[in-house]
């Protein structure tokens, strides 16, 4: 039998609306990075797309864009077979980071080790991937021979 967690109690997805505000007004974003690592960190813990589809046998595909000097705009399509030690908490936490919300991040990744190490050399962030491309159809349709799409945009 499979258990859903649907909330974990102390965990606060957002800060107070005034400390909002006041982030807003004086460094152009409404969160902090960091705050809301601590919530995806609290409900993905340290999983990996490889350990989640080992577990679940489920694809789970996430869409991030570098925002980085010298990949400006390149899309990245993570999921088990593209970027199996990437871990889920860094590809929500990249992917949940827009203009204005949060400053784009670095993705997180299990070495052979099982330390968690930055996925790319070099400080490459990222940012939600529906900034360049919603739906990336032609990279879902060569790693799985896609050609029907069911989305959900939270």
């Amino acid at each position: 039998m499979t258990k859903y967690i649907s909330t974990v109690k102390g965990v606060r997805w957002f800060e107070p609306l005034n400390m909002q505000i006041y982030r807003f007004l004086t460094k152009g974003v409404l969160m902090e990075s960091e705050f809301f690592e601590n919530a995806v960190k609290a409900y993905f813990g340290d999983c990996t797309f490889q350990e989640a589809f080992a577990r679940t046998g489920r694809h789970v595909n996430i869409t991030i864009t570098a925002s980085s000097e010298f990949s400006r705009g390149h899309l990245v399509l993570l999921n088990h077979i593209s970027s199996p030690q990437v871990l889920i908490r860094s590809a929500v936490q990249a992917t949940c980071s827009l203009p204005g919300l949060m400053q784009p991040v670095q993705l997180l990744a299990k070495d052979i080790q099982g330390n968690i190490v930055p996925y790319m050399k070099g400080g490459v962030k990222f940012l939600d991937g529906s900034l360049r491309a919603d739906i990336p159809s032609k990279r879902l349709a060569q790693l799985f021979n896609a050609t029907q799409y069911i989305v959900s945009q939270v």
